[in-house]
């Protein structure tokens, strides 16, 4: 499990409060944070085409991969 609250400053690598494992790392640009959002008091601001990314070699006990597997993704969009 993972859970980011995207409490980071622009520039800097967004880690998970459950688990510090999965960092999410800009491309494309600097992604703004927002002073609002449901989780925590921030929210993170796309855009033009930046995203956020976590390496295949970070990905761990999120891979979740196989016959009959599944996960599941929360997001609050406005």
């Amino acid at each position: 499990m993972a859970l980011w609250t995207f409490s980071e400053k622009p520039g800097k690598t967004r880690k998970s409060v459950v688990n510090d494992k999965y960092p999410l790392t800009e491309a494309k640009g600097k992604i703004s944070r927002v002073n609002e959002g449901p989780l925590s008091r921030y929210s993170a601001l796309f855009e033009g085409n930046n995203f956020l990314s976590l390496s295949n070699e970070t990905t761990g006990n999120l891979n979740i991969h196989g016959k009959s597997q599944g996960v599941t993704v929360m997001a609050w969009i406005k």
